[in-house]
């Protein structure tokens, strides 16, 4: 009688694959020899040391506007607050008189070192608002100078500074058509009271127009007439 066949369930549940079996060892072993050979040891155990990539830094790969760490953002503060330290003032005393303010970095280290003490609006006869005069005062320098601002098309803006117990006016005139601003000398005043004038001739034809920002009643200012 000749044997049947065995069945499909009868073959898988049998638990003699061993040919099978030393055909996938000897396969598995031929290839990590292969790879062992052409990967640098060194590469290897790098590769099983590699430090996991931490939350913050794989947001900053997909996320380039990613904060950065804390103690690196204090590092660059440190850095900005110092490089504002450095450029200090460049001139102190009564060696800053005549001197521009902003050249001088007589504006301060922040706005809290320079700041407007008086201002005033310069109309002409009709009442019509042709800009501003303004006295400013620097506490880095202990400075007074005076700012004239021209809002309308103009022929000749000035800006004079006085000084009490000062004989002198520190003035300054342009007749430039894309200059609106115009600043006086500074001097150095950390108690005398000082006044800005401030003129706008917006016409050859046209009076000049003016205004005086002051902390007197009046003597510190320059008016024409």
């Amino acid at each position: 009688m000749k044997n049947k066949a065995p069945s499909m369930a009868q073959l898988t549940s049998r638990r003699d694959f061993s040919p099978l079996r030393n055909v996938i060892v000897l396969a598995a072993t031929v290839v990590f020899c292969c790879v062992s050979l052409a990967t640098p040891t060194s590469l290897v155990f790098a590769a099983a040391h590699i430090a996991p990539v931490s939350p913050l830094t794989r947001a900053a790969l997909h996320h380039p506007s990613a904060s950065l760490p804390p103690a690196r953002a204090a590092v660059h503060r440190t850095t900005h607050v110092q490089a504002l330290v450095s450029t200090g003032a460049l001139c102190s005393g009564t060696h800053c008189n005549g001197l521009n303010p902003y050249a001088t970095n007589c504006i301060g280290q922040s706005w809290d070192r320079v700041w407007v003490v008086k201002s005033a609006l310069i109309k002409n006869n009709q009442g019509r608002q042709l800009g501003y005069v303004e006295l400013w005062y620097s506490a880095t320098c202990q400075t007074n100078w005076a700012k004239t601002v021209a809002q309308v098309p103009y022929v000749q803006i000035a800006a004079n500074l006085r000084i009490q117990g000062d004989s002198a006016d520190h003035y300054v005139v342009t007749t430039s058509p894309d200059q609106y601003v115009v600043i006086s000398p500074q001097m150095y005043a950390p108690v005398a009271l000082a006044g800005a004038t401030g003129w706008i001739w917006s016409s050859v034809s046209a009076p000049a127009a003016s205004a005086c920002a002051t902390q007197d009643s009046g003597a510190l200012c320059y008016m024409l007439h």
